[in-house]
């Protein structure tokens, strides 16, 4: 029954009450309205109030709150009194718990033995582990350090501009004995001349096209420097190669008498038969100079003959299976036949 309800009966059974009891009855409402306290009333027509029944886990608690020093005193006497006689009676047990407690402690022993190598092990493997890894560091290090050394310093290389190296001298070793050296001369001389270019073989238009204004009518002159080269070996008796007062009067008797302040194409038969270009001169200078040699013909190397301080012309006397002058030679409005050197 709610409250509500239980206010209601009461309410109508008492409607012709004493104020006394009126007030007694509001008490006892109250009192029941607060719960912890159960209000009745009796006979006598009196308000009795009477505590409420608790819960028993609710008293367990509270009991166990309300205990007072003296019975936890108590129950400390009781614990102690007890495991005094449970070690009375485990006290004929000692001795075999005795041994077997040694061989624990000596089992025991055996296992922190073992366990402390295992730990030493565990520590040396891993300073080990720490050695290696700084050395794998160290190592890296190094070799990137040489790495960035080597860049930098082909860096520095291509950055710099290369000395220029020295020649290595050319150490010859000595002549086996009887071996004579061999060497080289050369005499240089002048002359003038003069000379046209102009070819049979083509008509007039094509000879102007081809030689311009060297193909004028009345020629054109040029100061020829003439190059005369012997090469042989040194003769130990005058330590000469030829001698150079014969070698003058050779290139004199030979070249220099026939061409010098001459028209080579009117002058020189030579060139009659063949265009007087320069390389033609150094041809028949070569000819003109092993004749005047005689036996010492082989030491002739070559002849050099310039025009001009640009052009020049040199012959060491090779000819091709197919010789340009012969073709020249032939078909030529002279008439004659081609000539042999």
């Amino acid at each position: 029954m709610s409250r509500p309800e239980r206010k209601r009966k009461v309410a109508t059974k008492y409607d012709s009450l004493h104020p006394d009891e009126e007030r007694m009855i509001a008490e006892a409402l109250r009192a029941s309205m607060r719960g912890p306290e159960s209000a009745s009333i009796d006979e006598a027509g009196d308000v009795a109030v009477s505590p409420s029944p608790r819960p028993a886990k609710r008293q367990k608690t509270l009991a166990s709150k309300s205990k007072t020093p003296a019975a936890k005193k108590q129950k400390k006497t009781k614990k102690a009194s007890s495991k005094s006689a449970s070690a009375a009676s485990s006290g004929k047990k000692g001795s075999a718990t005795a041994k077997t407690a040694s061989k624990a402690s000596s089992a025991g022993s055996d296992d922190a033995v073992a366990s402390s190598s295992a730990k030493a092990a565990e520590t040396s493997a891993s300073k080990a582990s720490k050695t290696s890894k700084a050395s794998k560091t160290s190592k890296t290090s190094k070799t990137s350090k040489a790495s960035k050394a080597s860049k930098k310093s082909r860096e520095t290389k291509a950055k710099s501009p290369r000395r220029p190296q020295m020649k290595k001298k050319m150490v010859r070793k000595r002549p086996a004995s009887g071996l004579l050296p061999v060497v080289e001369m050369t005499r240089r001389e002048t002359f003038s001349a003069a000379h046209r270019l102009h070819t049979y073989k083509m008509n007039k238009a094509e000879n102007a096209a081809l030689y311009g204004k060297c193909n004028g009518l009345h020629g054109h002159g040029h100061n020829y420097v003439l190059k005369v080269t012997l090469r042989g070996p040194v003769s130990p008796k005058t330590g000469m190669l030829y001698n150079l007062t014969d070698l003058k009067e050779v290139i004199k008797t030979s070249i220099l008498d026939v061409l010098d302040h001459k028209h080579l194409d009117k002058d020189v038969a030579f060139f009659k038969k063949r265009v007087s270009t320069t390389e033609n001169v150094a041809v028949f200078c070569w000819h003109q100079l092993t004749t005047a040699l005689g036996n010492d013909a082989f030491l002739l190397a070559k002849v050099f003959v310039g025009e001009t301080e640009k052009n020049g012309f040199t012959f060491f006397g090779d000819y091709m299976a197919e010789p340009r002058l012969g073709d020249m030679s032939e078909g030529s409005d002279s008439g004659s036949g081609s000539d042999s050197f």
